[in-house]
């Protein structure tokens, strides 16, 4: 089952409003989402014109709904870019606006490095 199209609207006003915080004309978050999972990066113009004109994307997080869960489950970036399960590791709520509220945060210093 994919994301409800409600989820989606969330995600993207969110990744809007981290958007507005910083300098939307050089750097912007963005969602991609595919089946039940979404992806949410960072992307900034290239630093230098001999890296062309298209955005740079770094993935921040992921985020996987488990409609037999019916739960969220949050993913970062690890070591050499892996996704390691942050749900596991530190004590999170499940749902959807909990989770964005955890990437914004970033209390363990792992979305925004």
């Amino acid at each position: 089952m994919a994301i409800s199209e409600l989820d989606r609207k969330r995600i993207d006003v969110w990744c809007a409003a981290q958007t507005a915080t910083v300098r939307s004309n050089e750097v912007r978050i963005d969602a991609t989402y595919r089946g039940n999972s979404v992806t949410i990066a960072e992307c900034r113009l290239p630093y230098h014109p001999s890296q062309g004109t298209e955005w740079l994307r770094s993935r921040i997080a992921k985020l996987v709904w488990s409609p037999t869960l019916n739960s969220w489950k949050l993913w970062a970036p690890g070591p050499s870019d892996r996704l390691m399960d942050y749900s596991a590791r530190f004590e999170v709520g499940s749902t959807l606006v909990d989770l964005l509220e955890e990437i914004r945060q970033d209390p363990a210093d792992v979305f925004w490095g």
